[in-house]
């Protein structure tokens, strides 16, 4: 469960470094999950761990290299280690919001699926809370 969280943020972090999600659909659940865990209880402590963070950076750089919109390859400890920004893609909102609809659509969630702008608002509450935890460190 607490990798998860550090799975979630490495993924939004390709999302908002590409603009786009490669290969298939069902890329919203990233943003679906990241709440979940955050309201079972893992996001502070996985925040705080800042060894799980770069084990979890160091094992995306080597299974799953990604390139950014301009050729870059991704930072995969940046999301983890100092700041996360998840959300410098606005221009990819829609097609995110799109495919979260899809999701709902589908019956994905087990729970009634709350709105696209609500769930980015919680999204956004747990990168302000990463941040503030990351900064005292």
């Amino acid at each position: 469960m607490v990798e998860d969280i550090l799975e979630n943020a490495t993924a939004t972090h390709v999302y908002c470094a590409q603009g786009a999600f490669r290969g298939s659909d069902r890329f919203a659940r990233h943003r679906h999950d990241f709440p979940c865990l955050d309201a079972a209880g893992f996001a502070e402590a996985t925040i705080a761990n800042t060894a799980l963070a770069r084990a979890v950076g160091d094992h995306k750089c080597v299974f799953f290299a990604e390139n950014n919109t301009h050729g870059v390859a991704i930072d995969y400890h940046a999301p983890v280690a100092v700041e996360i920004q998840s959300y410098r893609m606005m221009a990819s909102l829609a097609k995110l919001a799109a495919d979260y609809q899809h999701m709902v659509d589908d019956g994905l969630f087990l729970d009634e699926a709350e709105p696209f702008e609500e769930l980015l608002d919680r999204c956004r509450t747990i990168q302000v809370k990463a941040n503030a935890i990351r900064s005292q460190k």
